[in-house]
């Protein structure tokens, strides 16, 4: 289990910035608490609550890989996105630029 108050689990980032990272650590209980108070209260705006719990979903769990291409066929993006492009020519040339 990553403990990020644990110095054995730091960042590069520490390294970049060891004042930030320290103060982070310092504050990062509190923060976490002010992030799990914001998302369950009932006085803060929706979008106040949807954002604490991603920030507290992405601290707990990491962000989620982006879906770029489709993997079961083995297309990148790049493809993807060649033949999206092909299909607007494909529409332009049969439907004009309307």
């Amino acid at each position: 289990m990553i403990d990020a108050f644990s110095p054995a689990d730091r960042h590069a980032s520490d390294t970049e910035n060891p004042a930030a990272a320290t103060l982070a650590r310092i504050h990062a209980r509190a923060a976490i608490g002010v992030l799990a108070q914001t998302m369950t209260s009932r006085v803060a705006s929706d979008h106040a609550r949807v954002a604490a719990g991603r920030a507290l979903l992405d601290q707990g769990f990491g962000r989620p890989e982006p879906d770029v291409g489709n993997q079961e066929k083995g297309e990148s993006f790049a493809e993807i996105l060649a033949a999206a492009r092909q299909r607007v020519i494909d529409y332009k040339a049969l439907y004009g630029d309307t």
